[in-house]
């Protein structure tokens, strides 16, 4: 009887969690509100590397020959910084943005959607659920 009380809370909870997922769209001005591991990468096929190697199971040495990306590539986002959502790619799961920060080096950089978790939607718009 546990066992079953205990499946069913975590299936209502999984089945909460799915339904409180933000649905990001195109000119959301987003925060970053960690300052952890949070990086925008200079090319999309960076980012096309990470979301497959974590959709496939590779072996150590595919790993480092498949999915390493120069850091030299990457730009690492500090707490406070802000970026906008300017087109979205491959179906939502990447997004091509604009670092709002007036040193920026580039005009735009890419962003895996799994990533924008750790930021804040800005500007008092609420976010969609699906």
């Amino acid at each position: 009887m546990k066992h079953l009380i205990g499946l069913l809370v975590l299936f209502f909870s999984l089945c909460t969690q799915a339904e409180q997922e933000t649905i990001y769209e195109i000119g959301d001005e987003l925060e970053a509100s960690k300052n952890f591991s949070l990086v925008l990468f200079h090319y999309k096929k960076d980012v096309i590397k990470v979301i497959l190697l974590k959709k496939q199971i590779f072996s150590y040495e595919d790993f480092f020959s498949f999915a390493t990306v120069d850091s030299r590539d990457l730009y690492k986002i500090k707490r406070g910084e802000k970026i906008i959502l300017t087109e979205s790619l491959k179906d939502g799961e990447i997004f091509k943005v604009k670092l709002m920060e007036d040193r920026a080096k580039r005009e735009y950089y890419f962003i895996e959607t799994e990533s924008l978790k750790h930021y804040v939607l800005l500007e008092g718009k609420n976010p969609s659920s699906s």
